[in-house]
Formats: structure tokens, sequence, C-alpha cells
């Protein structure tokens, strides 16, 4: 199966976030190579751009299918939120793990990227105000 279709299917399994980061390791290292071939080159950057963004429209999903049946209940952080810090936790041990040359393996990346979004997002007492204000310049 093509990387990315695998990658959006990760999610369909009952521990979604469990597959999804177990699919990403697995096929980054399975094409390490060509990993490591792009790396530092001017298609490197275009190539991991549209990954994260990949990335972050399969982790909305599983957000969101997370979300499924729980109207009644209103999480403190906003869902976007939610998802940027997931997408981005997972694409910056990835792409560390790319540029230290896969010093750990497949399940430890997994395991390690899984225990830092469950902690992450179970962070639920944390209060963040509606009304965000602009950033001073």
């Amino acid at each position: 199966k093509p990387f990315f279709g695998t990658l959006f299917s990760a999610g369909s399994e009952t521990n979604s976030f469990a597959n999804f980061t177990q699919t990403l390791f697995g096929h980054i290292f399975q094409n390490r190579a060509l990993a490591r071939a792009f790396s530092g080159s001017s298609s490197f950057a275009l190539i991991m751009g549209h990954l994260r963004n990949l990335i972050v429209v399969e982790v909305r999903k599983l957000i969101a299918e997370r979300s499924t049946g729980k109207a009644h209940q209103t999480h403190p952080i906003p869902e976007e939120l939610r998802v940027q810090f997931v997408a981005g936790a997972s694409f910056s041990l990835m792409t560390w793990w790319i540029d230290h040359d896969f010093p750990y393996s497949v399940q430890e990346m997994s395991e390690a990227c899984q225990q830092f979004i469950t902690s992450g997002l179970a962070a639920g007492s944390i209060q963040i105000p509606h009304t965000a204000s602009r950033p001073r310049s």
C-alpha cells in the first residue's frame, strides 16, 4: 500500500492514535534511504511541508472521531489547537528521528509519541481563554 494511503487509513483501528504513530514511523523507517537522500536538499523542505500538511489532515480526522458522541462535553482547549499540538509533536519527533539517523526503533518512537500525545491531550484542566489577545510586535 502506498505510504500516504496507509497513513490516511491508519486511524481506522480501535486505538487510532497508536495506529497512526506506528504507521507514520514505520513507513518513514521503511523509506529511510529515500529520507536520507532527500535530507538537506531543496526538495526536502517541500516534501516535509507536504507531509506535515497530510499529518494535520489525518490528526484532524482522528481528533474529530474521538470527539464524536461527546457533544455534551466541552473540551477546555479548542479542537484546532489540539490538532496542531498533536500534528506538531508527531512531525517534530519524526524530523528529529530522520535528522539523527534513526537512533530508536519504530516501536520506541511510536510509543514515545503516543505517550506525549496522550499526556498532552489529557491536560484537559488547562483553560484557554476564548478571546485571544493579539501578539505584541
